[in-house]
């Protein structure tokens, strides 16, 4: 991809003007590799100018462009994916005092927009947290969950976005529907209870109604609805796989076992127990290893109520008999 091309796609992004085609062509080029170095150049070339003309919002560059890496695949983003942000986030030091700051020191009225920031809210392994947002909407964080939102949440918009596992109980507002931004995904509610799960590495996105009524789509490189992938009422789950685009809908009859993780309960049903080991990693802040195969593929099912991790192993190796031994924040299953 020639410079010039680059520097004309990240333009068309800022300001919201891609064609279908022109965002495939630029989400390929930077899920590729092949130009990272160009990218970045061009990423601080651009701002420049936007910048230095007043052409775009900094607050909304930064969600256009973290919206454009969320869509790299995970292995991609593990590598690529912090030194964009950096450099990203640098610019942003920058450009908020060029627009914002040398302004401020010649005027001492300080307006709303010059005050807005990101608010985020990270939640360590072994840790999860209720919190209420602006609105009064009650949002249970499971272990390693990420959220974040504007500092102006609730006067025109209610937007988050979401990396990990939360409960929403969202508060009723017909003026301002809530929704949460997911890699290309969105959630959107009017008032209801949900459970939303997809960390980073996730595969899918998987939703699971409380109460009320939840949109589940996908939004374009411009932050707009692209497709509605289903409406999902009380009690049903949606699983939409990232890379395939399949979607399973089911229902639920006991759909609030997929929430008991905010009670302290973790549950389990007929789950190998490689996918029980992600969960217990972020519940405990321990990390595991297996052996060998074979042990990754068994399959549990259960209910603990807030056990120590040793008592919950004892539990599992006795059901499926498998060895395992702790050494220190590891645990290693034979």
């Amino acid at each position: 991809m020639k410079i010039n091309r680059i520097k004309y796609l990240l333009q068309q992004h800022v300001h919201q003007k891609l064609t279908k085609s022109e965002s495939e062509e630029l989400e390929e080029g930077l899920a590729s590799g092949a130009h990272d170095t160009e990218f970045e150049s061009i990423f601080q070339e651009v701002w420049e100018e936007n910048q230095a003309n007043n052409l775009s919002d900094v607050e909304s560059d930064n969600l256009r462009i973290q919206q454009v890496l969320e869509r790299i695949e995970p292995k991609r983003r593990v590598r690529h994916l912090q030194p964009m942000l950096y450099i990203a986030s640098s610019l942003l030091l920058i450009f908020s005092f060029i627009k914002w700051g040398i302004p401020h020191l010649n005027n001492a009225k300080t307006t709303e927009e010059q005050s807005l920031i990101t608010q985020t809210i990270s939640i360590p392994y072994g840790e999860k947290k209720k919190i209420a947002l602006p609105d009064s909407t009650i949002v249970f964080l499971n272990s390693g969950t990420t959220i974040s939102y504007s500092s102006d949440f609730n006067q025109k918009l209610r937007e988050v976005n979401l990396k990990g596992e939360a409960f929403f109980e969202v508060k009723k507002d017909t003026s301002k529907p809530f929704r949460i931004h997911i890699k290309d995904s969105y959630i959107e509610v009017l008032g209801t209870s949900f459970n939303v799960k997809s960390y980073p590495n996730d595969l899918n996105l998987a939703v699971t109604v409380n109460t009320g009524k939840v949109e589940v789509g996908k939004m374009d490189m411009n932050l707009q609805k692209e497709e509605i992938l289903g409406v999902l009422t009380q009690k049903k789950r949606m699983i939409y796989e990232f890379s395939n685009h399949n979607i399973q809908i089911d229902s639920l009859e006991n759909a609030i076992v997929l929430m008991n993780w905010k009670e302290q309960i973790i549950s389990f049903e007929n789950q190998k127990l490689a996918e029980i080991a992600l969960v217990l990693e972020r519940w405990y802040n321990v990390e595991f290893s297996f052996k060998t195969d074979e042990s990754k593929d068994k399959r549990y099912s259960g209910e603990f109520n807030n056990l120590p991790l040793k008592k919950l192993l004892e539990i599992l190796a006795l059901s499926n008999s498998f060895k395992y031994r702790i050494e220190q924040k590891k645990i290693i299953i034979d």
